[in-house]
């Protein structure tokens, strides 16, 4: 049994339509509307949305055909009578429920639950890629072909890593909307393989300490503590003279710079607290002009130092051909695993989320593998001598 109604949209008519005309039997009017009720509530349906994402009144023939649909998702449990409202196609249009995304996550950057940095990107990507391709178009109707025409379309010069952010902070998108009920599945996401991916280099302490001194003298300071502390630079620029327990040696990270605004969160979303070496506690000590503030003031703009400033300066004066992350955090830590500190010490001293990402500087650590290697060799040295010394006296 069929439910709901197709009915003529005239005012001055609104009878029932059940035949397949074009036009209303009995005013001529063309257009019509579907009514239906759903436990217990009536809903009414003016517009519809055509093949080129544009709202139009039904015609009998077309609402012939939605009613059908409506039927046959009632039949499988899967009607939603708010999908058909002309307020949610609106929200569902890809530039509206992209720009309603947006603005949660906006409201996550004002409690401070989410990188601003983040959503700048995100902004971003919606601005020069995102609403060119897809603006006008369903976010229900978003298929996996439509996500590799999309991939597709990108221009050329965009490196591999750069589309897979993209598709990411997409697939996120996607993954909101059918949250919200903007659409019924999660489309299949198409792979992005980054094959140019250039790996972090770690350099050793005699370099990093090579390019701090190439660093002018009234900045090297907040260099040398990251160096021994492994911060990200985004922490170290932000630590405070509170955060800093001397007796026991310890720092509090519960802050870092994302963009350019100080967050009272870490990236792995919680303070931890750190060792400090007796190294990072006398700089400590030299830099503290007050309590309550910052440890590093940059100099030149009497304000706590900001990280792009930092890369810059690094990128400028150091003389090493890596990057400050490689050069600071990536290199102490691999230090750290060259001296054969474990995957769970790696873990707690770079206050890693994923063990996993510190098995990777364990796993890389060579050094500490050399000893093991050479008496391995050493003794099968000995041991194929002897060998060869029987075999000869035979």
């Amino acid at each position: 049994m069929e439910r709901g109604s197709i009915l003529c949209a005239a005012h001055s008519c609104g009878k029932v339509r059940s035949d397949h005309d074009k036009s209303c039997p009995f005013c001529g009017h063309d257009n019509v509307y579907i009514r239906i009720i759903w436990k217990g509530k009536p809903y009414r349906y003016y517009l519809f949305r055509d093949n080129k994402q544009r709202l139009l009144p039904y015609s009998n023939a077309q609402a012939i055909i939605i009613l059908r649909e409506i039927n046959s998702k009632i039949d499988s449990g899967t009607f939603d009578p708010e999908y058909y409202l002309t307020k949610a196609m609106q929200d569902r249009l890809f530039e509206n429920a992209y720009e309603a995304w947006i603005d949660k996550k906006l409201k996550l950057v004002r409690k401070e639950e989410r990188a601003p940095e983040t959503v700048r990107c995100y902004e971003s990507y919606a601005r020069n890629y995102l609403i060119p391709f897809f603006e006008g178009v369903d976010v229900g109707q978003i298929t996996e072909g439509t996500l590799e025409d999309f991939l597709d379309d990108l221009p050329e010069h965009l490196s591999q890593k750069y589309r897979k952010n993209i598709v990411k902070c997409l697939e996120a998108f996607l993954r909101w909307c059918v949250k919200k009920r903007f659409a019924q599945a999660l489309p299949e996401i198409p792979a992005v393989v980054v094959k140019s991916a250039r790996k972090m280099r770690a350099i050793p302490y005699e370099m990093q300490i090579f390019g701090i001194n190439n660093l002018p003298e009234e900045h090297r300071d907040i260099f040398l503590f990251a160096r021994e502390t492994a911060l990200r630079i985004s922490e170290a620029c932000v630590i405070k003279a509170s955060d800093i327990n001397i007796a026991s040696r310890q720092a509090l990270i519960c802050r870092n710079v994302s963009g350019a605004k100080v967050q009272n969160t870490t990236k792995g979303g919680e303070a931890k607290p750190i060792p400090l070496s007796q190294v990072a506690v006398e700089i400590v000590l030299r830099n503290v002009r007050d309590l309550n503030g910052y440890i590093f003031i940059n100099p030149v703009t009497r304000r706590n130092y900001m990280p792009e400033f930092l890369r810059r300066l690094w990128n400028t004066h150091s003389g090493t051909g890596v990057m400050l992350k490689e050069a600071m955090r990536h290199s102490t830590l691999s230090d750290w695993a060259n001296a054969r500190a474990n995957a769970f010490q790696i873990k707690d001293l770079g206050r890693h989320s994923d063990i996993r990402t510190s098995n990777i500087y364990v796993h890389n650590a060579m050094e500490g593998l050399y000893d093991i290697f050479d008496i391995f060799t050493y003794h099968n040295l000995n041991v194929n001598h002897s060998l060869f010394h029987l075999t000869i006296c035979k």
